[in-house]
């Protein structure tokens, strides 16, 4: 399992912000995507971040003394509506009724980050997912240790994620597949085929003429495909499972586990991580195979297409919702959260949204890269004004000013101080620590004691930062004041009058009164060196810099700063 590597903690400021029927479904490794013939059209307002929020990866100061606007007005509520969902190793993919893609669970190589645009199917494997788009063309984003996420050229009719491997349907009905091909798992048989499966080693697809075709590791006899007429074809980790075309069930390959499906007739099968999945004709689910962490246990109801992943499975229900069930790691079962979203911060591996009614909602992974629980990412009720994400936690500010913090609190991060405040900022790192910006222009700082960060000197602010393992306030006569570690450098603030101050994992940034940048504290990749320039915004991340020029144009500098350019920096 790929584990995303602890980045040095950083902070940045977050202003709140207002807000062809389908060719048959790929048969996909842990459950390929399945779809509704009828697709619900619902529009999706999504939140949308400054160019900072992108540039810094950061954590957030958020100064909202009001409610924003449009907070707390009714509004017409907005669901995501799905058409088709598809169950990974550690998290899942689904297709929204208005064709984009939308991904939760793990995200450690990038694979629950899909691309925007439009799209007809989806298919999430192991650490990567891939997808079909409007036109026909394949792309996969995640993992692409062995060019799984790689996909050729051309025209596709469905694809499906695998372990390490991808394989894809072409118009003209042959199997292109890709990847990693240890076991032969890549190299498709010539012929005509109506459907394909990616598994965990090997792949089975389903001909033309209804017989099922499987290649690729068969150390356990799961690419033996039995005799027969079948509608369907699903391989799994090392099983692989198909529908006869009289609606029975046969599975072949890992035996260790009864991978018998029970007596009666289904519709569609999905095969997971040593157990399958089932849909009956009156739209029930039954799994069967390895109980462990509940992945045989779906819940009661109606659904209309099921997918089976390595350790949980997801259905997909006929008013276009998705319950999913099994083990609940890395937020892989939490789905986002109704919008629309007038402000978003975005933590490690979480984020939370600010909707119009002043409720928030988070979702996610409630695990950090090494796996430590984080607590429970779910708010409290009530109204807020702002929402900040740290590392570990996150914090809410309410409209009388109080406030309340939830997630991790191993070194007292959600035990915020009473009190009012117009300000929260939180660090995101190993050391979690907040500060807050009170009414009366002091700060307050909790959580991880360490270096001092928690301890801030006496006297007026008005904007208040937390970084990695430190923080700094401007104070009202524009000077800037640090505090906590000085290992690297990042307390030792320069001299003169500031406007703004951006604190980032060992660095800091502060726009000066003449509208110039200047940065302090670790310059290992050229964070703290900014290019000359009229700037009216800046932010500092963990090994990067960024500002917003006076011609509305975005500049970064330091570590992926080319990445980061995206064309509008001269």
């Amino acid at each position: 399992m790929t584990h995303t590597p602890h980045p040095t903690p950083t902070s940045h400021t977050i202003p709140a912000v207002a807000p062809n029927p389908h060719p048959e479904p790929a048969h996909r490794w842990r459950g390929a995507a399945a779809r509704l013939t009828r697709r619900a059209r619902i529009g999706w307002l999504a939140a949308v971040g400054s160019a900072l929020v992108a540039a810094a990866c950061a954590s957030v100061l958020l100064e909202v003394p009001a409610l924003p606007a449009g907070v707390g007005e009714p509004i017409e509520p907005v669901r995501y509506a799905f058409t088709a969902v598809s169950a990974g190793s550690s998290h899942t993919c689904g297709l929204r009724g208005d064709a984009a893609v939308v991904c939760w669970g793990r995200n450690g190589s990038g694979q629950a980050r899909p691309p925007e645009g439009s799209f007809t199917a989806v298919s999430a494997g192991s650490s990567h997912s891939c997808g079909v788009r409007g036109d026909a063309a394949v792309v996969c984003w995640g993992q692409n240790e062995y060019g799984q996420a790689d996909a050729p050229a051309g025209g596709f009719t469905a694809v499906s994620a695998g372990a390490s491997h991808s394989c894809g349907l072409r118009g003209d009905a042959a199997v292109v597949c890709w990847g990693q091909n240890e076991f032969g798992q890549a190299d498709a048989p010539a012929g005509g085929f109506a459907a394909v499966s990616a598994g965990s080693s090997h792949s089975c697809g389903l001909r033309t003429n209804a017989t099922v075709a499987c290649w690729g590791d068969n150390e356990l006899g799961q690419t033996d495909a039995p005799a027969g007429e079948f509608a369907a074809v699903s391989a799994g980790s090392n099983l692989s499972c198909g529908l006869a075309r009289d609606g029975t069930v046969a599975c072949w390959g890992d035996l260790i586990w009864r991978t018998d499906a029970s007596d009666g007739e289904f519709v569609a099968v999905s095969a997971g991580g040593r157990y399958a999945c089932g849909l009956r004709g009156d739209g029930a689910v039954v799994c069967w195979g390895y109980p462990g962490y509940g992945r045989t246990d779906p819940p009661g109801g109606e659904f209309v297409a099921v997918s089976a992943g390595w350790s949980h499975g997801c259905g997909l229900r006929p008013d276009g919702t998705v319950g999913c069930w099994g083990r609940d790691d890395h937020g892989k079962l939490d789905l986002p959260p109704q919008g629309p979203f007038v402000a978003i911060a975005a933590g490690l591996n979480f984020a939370c949204g600010l909707r119009p009614d002043a409720t928030v909602g988070c979702w996610g992974d409630r695990h950090d890269a090494d796996g430590i629980y984080l607590g429970n990412l779910s708010p409290p009720g009530g109204e807020f004004v702002a929402v900040a994400a740290g590392e570990l936690h996150a914090c809410g500010l309410r409209p009388d000013g109080s406030i309340a913090c939830w997630g991790n609190h191993a070194d007292g991060d959600t035990d915020a101080p009473e009190g009012s405040f117009a300000a929260v900022s939180l660090s995101r790192g190993g050391r979690d620590s907040s500060c807050g910006l009170r009414r009366d222009g002091t700060a307050a700082c909790w959580g991880n004691d360490t270096f001092g960060a928690p301890d801030p000197p006496e006297g007026a602010f008005t904007a208040v930062s937390t970084g990695g393992e430190y923080a700094c306030g401007l104070r009202p006569d524009g000077a800037i004041a640090c505090w906590g570690n000085n290992e690297h450098g990042e307390t030792d603030a320069p001299a003169g009058t500031f406007t703004a101050i951006s604190s980032g994992g060992r660095h800091s940034c502060g726009l000066r009164s003449d509208a110039a940048v200047a940065c302090w504290g670790d310059n290992e990749h050229g964070q703290t060196d900014p290019p000359a320039g009229v700037y009216i915004a800046v932010a500092a991340g963990h090994s990067h810099s960024c500002a917003v020029r006076s011609d509305h144009t975005a500049t970064c500098w330091g570590q992926v700063a080319t990445d980061l350019r995206g064309g509008n920096d001269p």
